[in-house]
């Protein structure tokens, strides 16, 4: 039963995805690596330090206003604060090391998805090289290469930050009120659908528009080009070709909109049951 479930079939492939991404991160630069994986790392193990200062600030508030001894409250409140600012600028850096280093690899492993195009394309005989069907494909790489390559790196990014933000949060939930990890599993399961599911209408989209980007390429080449001016002058077709040329361009764009307006209100109204009872929890 569960074998052969969409859910355990997406995480297999996010494992294997995240293990192939981490090989060629490894690569790449293992020192960046290491740091961005210890950055996240610790960022998100800096989560319960951050409740414990939480807590000690509104316990502070209730002792002084339960004891009358407001003096110790205030030492309380000071102290708390400045751990909490410590913390704070903590994590800044920590996001800023991470926001660094990630570019870096994003770029780096993008150059050498380019650079392993190129290759691929020059062992390829001329004609086969030259077919639509080619063109449309490596059309259809480059124009993802951006995308692709980021959510490949976010992963890297990311990934350990959420594990130890799991544990970092899971541990005073397991001791206090275990009870409430069920909600709100069955709760982040609708957010989870949406992402996978506009990761799917973006893919699609990608696929529809490949053949039609190269040849919005190739009408950019027409217009720009030096070699293609003098045709440009004699004919005078060039506004033809910008006006369809924007023609396709905004259909992309308006598409692109769509599927943007059509998830972000879905993940406003899955989020809504979620905020909920995080506000109702948060007042027991």
């Amino acid at each position: 039963m569960f074998r052969n479930s969409k859910t355990v079939n997406n995480l297999k492939e996010f494992f294997v995805t995240y293990i192939s991404t981490v090989k060629i991160v490894w690569t790449i630069d293992k020192k960046i690596f290491l740091k961005i994986t210890l950055a996240n790392a610790f960022n998100g193990a800096l989560v319960y330090p951050s409740l414990l200062v939480s807590k000690a600030l509104i316990d502070s508030v209730i002792n002084a206003l339960t004891t009358h001894d407001v003096s110790g409250g205030i030492r309380t409140m000071i102290i708390a604060a400045s751990v909490g600012l410590i913390i704070d600028r903590i994590q800044q850096i920590l996001s800023e090391i991470d926001g660094v280093y990630s570019d870096f690899i994003s770029s780096s492993l993008s150059e050498r998805i380019q650079v392993t195009i190129s290759r691929k394309i020059n062992l390829l005989p001329v004609s086969i090289a030259e077919s639509p069907e080619t063109r449309n494909l490596q059309q259809k790489v480059t124009d993802n290469t951006g995308r692709s390559v980021w959510s490949l790196i976010v992963p890297i990014s990311t990934f350990p930050e959420i594990i130890f933000t799991i544990i970092a949060t899971a541990v005073p939930i397991l001791f206090f009120q275990p009870l409430i990890l069920i909600p709100c599993i069955i709760l982040a399961l609708p957010n989870i659908m949406i992402g996978v599911n506009a990761s799917k209408e973006w893919h699609a989209l990608s696929t529809e528009f490949s053949p039609k980007w190269r040849v919005w390429s190739a009408l950019e080449d027409f217009a720009i080009k030096g070699r293609y001016l003098y045709e440009n002058k004699i004919l005078g077709h060039v506004e033809i070709l910008l006006n369809r040329r924007i023609k396709m361009a905004n259909e992309n764009y308006n598409r692109r909109r769509a599927i943007s307006t059509k998830y972000a209100k879905k993940r406003q109204v899955s989020q809504l049951p979620m905020s909920l009872f995080q506000t109702g929890t948060s007042r027991l």
